[in-house]
């Protein structure tokens, strides 16, 4: 009988510190570890829908890295040199970070919130 009201009193103080800790912090033990995966960002969504749509793999490859000329567009790729304003001038004028002519397919057809969620998506990978 006293080991088992030993073990109930440290389980009860047990819990008792948690939900202060929770209380006292708003954040469950281990969940400030966990980031949100960028998959369940609405951004993110959009923008495979929209390389999906226009399949930006016929040339990029399926991981994205090119070859034979085609720019490796991932975030250790080209894809580094851009920010998202260089990045929509990309798509929009068909013009590189280094000023060279492309040959993008989907030039000029992204709105400016496609062109976003693209940027976030392939920065995201």
């Amino acid at each position: 009988m006293k080991l088992k009201n030993i073990i109930d009193t440290g389980t009860l103080a047990t819990g008792l510190l948690i939900g202060l800790s929770i209380i006292a912090t708003g954040i469950a033990p281990g969940a400030a570890d966990s980031k949100p995966s960028p998959k369940d960002d609405p951004l993110y969504k959009t923008g495979l829908a929209v390389v999906n749509h226009y399949h930006c793999d016929l040339c990029h490859g399926s991981d994205f890295k090119g070859s034979s000329g085609v720019p490796d567009i991932t975030p250790k790729g080209t894809l580094h040199h851009y920010t998202l304003d260089s990045f929509t001038t990309l798509l929009n004028t068909d013009i590189d970070w280094q000023g060279k002519k492309r040959s993008i397919p989907v030039y000029g057809k992204l709105k400016p919130a496609e062109i976003k969620a693209v940027y976030f998506y392939l920065n995201s990978r």
